[in-house]
């Protein structure tokens, strides 16, 4: 799940951030579209999404090197804005807020083939 892109506002890191930010978007993408359901993500809800995606990342991070950790959280950051959830305020980082939002046609062909 997390690794398609490498997935609580004001808590946690920027990879963290993301996992909510695209639970959230999914969310509102299975509510819109019978082609994706949670069972697609490897998930129950939303809830249970963003627990594994942070889970995910705290497993992946912890074999990162202080640089990788650093590329990583600034990929996180630079993806956020793809799923509205704009520019955070990191120290340290730049985040490019510029791109357009995932439409939930674009979401759901990004998580429906999952392995």
């Amino acid at each position: 799940m997390f690794l398609v892109f490498v997935t609580l506002l004001g808590c946690g890191d920027n990879c963290q951030r993301l996992c909510r930010s695209i639970g959230d978007r999914l969310d509102a993408c299975i509510d819109d579209n019978s082609a994706l359901a949670w069972t697609d993500v490897r998930a129950t809800d939303r809830e249970d999404f963003i627990d594994l995606c942070q889970q995910e990342w705290d497993d992946e991070r912890r074999g990162l090197s202080s640089f990788e950790r650093q590329a990583a959280l600034q990929e996180c950051c630079d993806v956020m804005p793809l799923f509205n959830i704009g520019r955070p305020q990191v120290a340290g980082l730049s985040c490019d807020d510029s791109t357009a939002v995932l439409t939930c046609d674009e979401v759901v062909a990004l998580y429906s083939d999952l392995p």
